[in-house]
């Protein structure tokens, strides 16, 4: 069963080499890489080049995360999808675990693993500046998933929207009947670091006000 690893990436040329060879670096052996560059201004294409035919690159206009996402799983040629975002890392043994749950349950669409969050290194003198859960955590976002690529076709595609377009997509998927499960496995470590879109002042308003719309359309149903 081929995966592809679909990697969206705007601008973060300090941290896409690390996170393309962690997904180089899979235990699984059957997979593709697709980078889709969304827009970039800075260096991350000459990163990508170094890299030669082992992964594919997609260049558009800068569009957002939704439309990026929405690009590689049009492009992607494996049954099955894993995301990451381009300044996060994948456990080697991501693909490898999540693959098995599939084996031990052909009617799952989705499983979620688990994910660690680190402080980017160049932020280690001012460390005391930010704050976030340490450990193994039950993280609902899309590194830390193995898809089945026939959901984007069961229960549609990304909106194309600023923030949030995983949850906004899960949630309408959950409504819809999607058959998914949660695991121990550790399957990505995602950055902490300055100017990410969760360190932007109205991430979190604007998650919650999207989840409690979520469950205000639940309610008239």
């Amino acid at each position: 069963m081929k995966i592809s690893i679909i990697i969206t990436l705007y601008n973060l040329e300090s941290y896409i080499e690390e996170a393309v060879t962690s997904a180089l670096n899979q235990t699984y052996p059957n997979t593709e890489i697709i980078v889709v560059n969304d827009g970039s201004t800075d260096n991350s294409l000459d990163i990508l080049k170094t890299f030669g035919n082992k992964i594919k690159v997609i260049t558009q206009e800068n569009g957002g995360l939704g439309k990026a996402m929405n690009t590689g799983i049009k492009a992607a040629s494996g049954e099955m999808l894993a995301f990451l975002d381009g300044d996060d890392i994948m456990a080697s043994d991501r693909l490898s675990l999540q693959v098995s749950e599939f084996h031990k349950n052909p009617e799952l669409e989705v499983t979620f693993g688990r994910v660690k969050q680190f402080l980017s290194p160049e932020l280690e003198p001012k460390k005391e500046r930010f704050r976030f859960q340490e450990g193994s955590l039950d993280f609902k976002s899309k590194i830390s998933i193995l898809f089945k690529k026939e959901v984007f076709e069961k229960y549609g595609l990304l909106h194309e929207v600023e923030m949030h377009e995983f949850i906004d997509w899960f949630e309408r998927a959950k409504v819809k009947g999607l058959n998914y499960n949660n695991t121990e496995h550790l399957v990505a470590y995602r950055r902490v670091r300055e100017n990410s879109l969760s360190q932007r002042a109205d991430y979190y308003p604007t998650l919650l006000a999207l989840l409690r719309n979520k469950i205000n359309q639940q309610k008239e149903l």
